[in-house]
């Protein structure tokens, strides 16, 4: 039985997951015979350590809010807010996922919010197409804001000397023109009467999540 279980576990594991167990045995080996040596390896930890530990908070966090169902509820309101409009409902969800990829990271808009935003495009009988590359690009240039937006952001972080307030002030003119830039680029390509085929789509129903409390 215990054989079965550690069998089923392994199964999970992704390609990539088994490509970083041999990244890890691979670095510390390194380490270990002297190829890097020990001082630069403290360096590194000491660098990237609180990085992985926020990353894996936030991943924790977005999960939870995954299976909380937050971001289906968001997604039909917005949906229904915006009342059959496309013109409305695409400035909101600009602003939703932009807002997720700012204060959550781009992960979680790539990851977790396209497959919700996908779900409600069903449910609304409207073009799939349109909403994902709305969050996936938005995912990428959404996330200039703040050092928590993006991996990138977080390892210069500690080189750029601000704090986040002053860096979210430095960052946040190219941020309003980057989303701006992509708004526009999306609407054209994507959303525009042209592409999309209609004028209006059915608003649907609000998301009602299996459990209320959590």
């Amino acid at each position: 039985m215990k054989r079965a279980g550690v069998i089923g576990w392994a199964r999970r594991w992704e390609p990539l997951d088994w490509l970083a167990v041999v990244f890890l045995i691979a670095g510390v080996g390194a380490v270990l015979g002297g190829l890097l040596p020990g001082a630069a390896a403290g360096e590194i930890v000491r660098r990237v350590l609180p990085l992985l530990i926020f990353l894996g908070s936030v991943f924790v966090l977005a999960e939870l809010t995954a299976r909380a169902e937050v971001f289906d509820v968001l997604a039909s309101r917005l949906a229904r807010r915006a009342a059959g409009n496309y013109l409305a409902l695409f400035g909101l969800c600009v602003v939703f996922a932009s807002a997720t990829t700012m204060f959550l990271n781009l992960d979680t808009t790539a990851v977790l919010l396209t497959p919700v935003m996908l779900a409600t495009a069903v449910k609304a009988d409207i073009p799939g197409t349109p909403l994902a590359m709305l969050t996936v690009w938005l995912a990428n240039t959404a996330s200039l804001l703040l050092p928590v937006s993006n991996l990138t952001n977080l390892l210069a972080y500690d080189r750029v000397r601000l704090s986040p307030a002053a860096f979210a002030i430095r960052m946040a003119a190219p941020q309003v023109a980057s989303i701006a830039a992509t708004a526009a680029c999306l609407w054209w390509f994507y959303w525009r009467r042209g592409q999309r085929g209609r004028d209006r789509y059915t608003a649907p129903e609000v998301h009602v999540p299996r459990d209320r409390p959590l």
